[in-house]
């Protein structure tokens, strides 16, 4: 279950939009959360704005995949962690969560601004080495074109993007994944 709109405060001047999740172990007898955007760039410019959580998915092999579509004056973000790797706040919890093997895309430059990258996101294999791979929405990219841009599920590299064709149809809005030719 996720919150995108969850608020944090960075600053006593600045409340911060970086969204939590809440993840369900072993059916509800433990319950992580993951709040990635929660870190020390909780600006506008970082992750003051990222809303995590915004789409989300699963890989088979236990990653939970978050869009942020807020991120880096809203470009977007992607970001994937291992379920086992997400650690309860201990005693001395700072708000700021640091997971081992988190992986996300980094900022772009400025003409990526308000594309809104992880506005919605699924989970498929396309690069052929049996690693999950990452679909996302980019619905306000390329001018309000829109695209769909696939990530490599080991390092968050683009592999291939597929555009709209219609200024402001929000073309990525939603995406789903499906084995059409039945080969894995």
């Amino acid at each position: 279950a996720c919150a995108p709109r969850y608020k944090w405060r960075g600053s006593e001047q600045q409340r911060e939009l970086v969204g939590t999740c809440y993840l369900s172990l072993r059916n509800f007898s433990d319950v992580l959360e993951y709040a990635p955007c929660r870190t020390k760039w909780h600006t506008p410019a970082g992750q003051g704005y990222c809303q995590g959580g915004f789409s989300a998915d699963l890989t088979e092999n236990g990653r939970v995949v978050l869009g942020g579509p807020g991120s880096f004056y809203w470009q977007g973000q992607l970001l994937s962690a291992n379920i086992k790797n997400i650690v309860p706040p201990q005693a001395d919890f700072s708000y700021i969560q640091y997971t081992v093997g988190e992986i996300y895309n980094k900022q772009s430059e400025s003409s990526f601004d308000d594309s809104y990258l992880g506005y919605s996101v699924a989970v498929g294999e396309f690069s052929g080495d049996s690693i999950e791979d990452y679909v996302t929405g980019v619905p306000r990219g390329l001018d309000t074109i829109g695209y769909v841009r696939i990530l490599n599920g080991t390092n968050m590299e683009t592999v291939f993007n597929f555009s709209g064709e219609q200024m402001a149809s929000y073309f990525g809005y939603a995406v789903a994944v499906t084995d059409i030719n039945n080969d894995g």
